[in-house]
């Protein structure tokens, strides 16, 4: 029993030795010694590209909704047919730069039509104008005869009768030329009635 324990002993000696006289490297062959060894370095064919160091930016895409700080509201000064737009919502835009063109069709009527009472009231007032200085004619040339009626009146020359004529005749001619300067006074203000008309048309117009 003695003897198979001092064999088993001796057996794990020889075992243990054995492991550290191969991990010595005693039984491989083309192992590198110790030491400092020199590298041939192969230099690889092809095209040489130099590394360097560089910063990217880093791009992230992500879906979202861009929301501008201030916005506006527009809304027409008149009612009209939207017959063109020329921008979207989002767009940048200039000073004056036309958004949205209306149908101007009624404008332009409107801007005709002024025109016309324009007209007319120019007309009016060449008219008024013509019969001022028709009655103040008339008026003066009564005056003138009423006037020497009236000294032959007082003279005992004529009749009373001639005189009342001529008074008559007078008052006729002063009641026509304030007549003929009360229509003078009302076409001219048509006419600058018309010409306010015809100024707000073509402001609408040109908006």
């Amino acid at each position: 029993m003695k003897k198979k324990k001092i064999l088993f002993s001796i057996l794990a000696v020889i075992l243990l030795l054995g492991i550290i006289v191969y991990q010595t490297g005693i039984f491989r062959s083309g192992l590198v010694p110790p030491g400092r060894v020199k590298f041939k370095e192969k230099v690889p064919k092809g095209k040489l590209i130099t590394v360097k160091t560089t910063k990217e930016n880093i791009v992230y895409k992500a879906v979202g909704t861009i929301h501008s700080r201030e916005e506006v509201e527009l809304s027409p000064r008149i009612t009209a047919r939207v017959i063109n737009v020329n921008v979207r919502s989002g767009d940048s835009v200039k000073k004056n730069e036309v958004l949205v063109q209306l149908d101007d069709l009624d404008l332009l009527a409107g801007v005709e039509q002024a025109k016309q009472q324009v007209n007319a009231a120019k007309s009016a007032i060449a008219s008024a104008d013509d019969y001022v200085t028709k009655s103040k004619a008339a008026f003066e040339l009564a005056q003138i005869a009423f006037n020497r009626y009236q000294k032959l009146l007082d003279k005992k020359v004529i009749a009373q009768k001639t005189y009342d004529e001529a008074k008559a005749v007078f008052e006729q001619s002063q009641a026509a030329l304030s007549r003929a300067q009360h229509e003078k006074n009302r076409a001219n203000s048509i006419f600058i009635a018309s010409e306010n008309a015809l100024k707000k048309a073509q402001a609408r117009l040109a908006y």
